[in-house]
């Protein structure tokens, strides 16, 4: 009886135990910002593409893992599925260093670029001769009577040889850009610089033609003399006293173009005192390379009083370009504080000039003249010295402010004002003598820079 009534009890308390899991059916909660997170997952068998997510009792905590576009490497995230997933997310390649770029950054840590504004000068021609030495004179510049070619000869006039001591070059502007790489025993710097054309002219005025008086029977009467402006020439290379004469006007127009670049490897300071702040002694050897550009045009008019032949235009031209690289070496020294860094850097170019002289002359002596062009090509020995000092002021930990002074000495160079030979080998058709004959002299370019300057971290 007993056993009897056990199997209707055992079989009544598994119905009511089904009963009661049926009414604890779990529910998820509302979530506006989608599925709520669960260490554990399973899915509906009534609906197998939606996915519910929940633990085994109402007491399970569920972890906030952010959504997949928002992972953080090395922790877990939602996936698109709403299952979580432990697999670090990839870094897309187009992020990924290449071994070049990492090459390149590294290299172009702490290095600075400057820009720097230069108001240079460049010495004068000073006080050279447009022409050749004179018999009857011994400085043609101070002015001398001119006779004209009859026999016996008469007076027509007072004339002067002009020279280029008003030619002056000052206040010639340019840009300077350097770049420095510092390297792990030392620094790489290479600059290039440019000047606007420096330029200057003059003319001679109160010029003017004689006046003559036509009296009649060949007899010609001298009014006023003229006032001339001169050529003086020589007569197949000898000293004469033989000129070209102007009368309606002479100009003389001088330009000079100069650019230029070095690159200078910086070694770590060779010696170091104990200042406070420090002054460091840095050796220094590079390459430079500078371009020196001139051209000097003579333009005189002369006006035939009797009106036979029509007004004519000389012309001498003569153009230099001088062409200066070779290796250099110098020091660095400066003095470094938190604040500022004064400078002092002499340096020594051993440079060859490789240059080219040119003459032009154009109806030198008459309309019938041709154009006569000489030239000469060479090469001179021309060491460049070169002194700088500056301030460099910091603005902040990547700006600086610089100040300076820099002077450019080109010991054999080549200008234009002296290499034309004032020559007259005879008259026409013989052409004119006027002609190419090179000569060197030194060059002085100096003056102030400002820039500023950039240091990358």
């Amino acid at each position: 009886m007993a056993r009897r009534m056990t199997i209707p009890v055992l079989f009544a308390c598994i119905l009511f135990a089904s009963s009661g899991a049926h009414a604890q059916e779990w529910i998820p909660q509302n979530n506006t910002q989608g599925p709520l997170p669960a260490l554990f997952s399973f899915k509906r068998s009534g609906n197998p593409n939606r996915t519910q997510y929940g633990g085994p009792t109402d007491a399970a905590v569920p972890v906030n893992y952010p959504p997949s576009r928002n992972a953080i490497p090395g922790m877990p995230y939602y996936g698109r599925d709403g299952i979580v997933h432990s697999r670090v997310p990839v870094q897309p390649d187009y992020e990924d260093i290449t071994p070049l770029e990492a090459t390149l950054q590294a290299a172009f840590q702490k290095s600075w670029y400057r820009m720097e504004w230069m108001q240079w000068k460049i010495n004068r021609p000073g006080n050279s001769l447009l022409g050749a030495p004179l018999n009857i004179v011994g400085r043609p510049q101070d002015g001398f009577n001119v006779f004209d070619l009859q026999n016996p000869p008469n007076l027509i006039g007072g004339a002067t040889v002009p020279t280029l001591n008003s030619i002056a070059m000052r206040d010639t502007n340019g840009l300077r850009g350097t770049i420095g790489l510092p390297t792990s025993f030392g620094a790489i710097e290479a600059n290039f610089f440019a000047m606007e054309q420096a330029s200057d002219s003059f003319q001679v005025g109160g010029l003017t033609p004689q006046q003559e008086l036509d009296l009649g029977g060949g007899l010609i009467l001298l009014i006023s003399p003229g006032q001339f402006a001169a050529t003086s020439l020589l007569e197949n290379g000898q000293v004469s006293d033989s000129v070209q004469l102007y009368n309606r006007g002479f100009e003389a127009t001088y330009k000079s173009d100069v650019l230029g670049g070095e690159v200078n490897f910086i070694a770590d300071d060779l010696i170091q005192f104990g200042i406070p702040g420090g002054v460091e002694i840095k050796p220094m050897f590079g390459y430079r390379y500078l371009l020196v550009q001139e051209e000097l045009q003579q333009a005189g008019q002369f006006e035939d009083i009797t009106g036979a032949v029509p007004l004519l235009t000389s012309l001498i031209n003569s153009s230099t370009s001088n062409n200066l690289f070779g290796p250099s070496i110098g020091t660095r020294v400066e003095f470094q504080h938190d604040r500022f860094t004064l400078g002092f850097n002499p340096k020594m170019t051993l440079a060859a000039n490789v240059y080219r002289a040119r003459v032009r002359t154009e109806n030198f002596r008459s309309a019938a003249d041709p154009t006569v062009v000489t030239e000469d090509r060479s090469v001179f020995f021309s060491p460049v010295g070169e002194l700088q000092t500056y301030a460099r002021i910091r603005v902040t930990d990547s700006i600086w402010f610089s100040v300076g002074y820099q002077l450019l000495y080109i010991s054999r160079i080549t200008r234009p004002h002296d290499n034309v030979y004032y020559n007259d080998n005879g008259a026409f058709p013989t052409p004119p003598g006027v002609v190419v004959k090179p000569k060197s002299t030194y060059m002085r370019i100096d003056g102030l820079t400002l820039g500023l300057e950039i240091i990358l971290p």
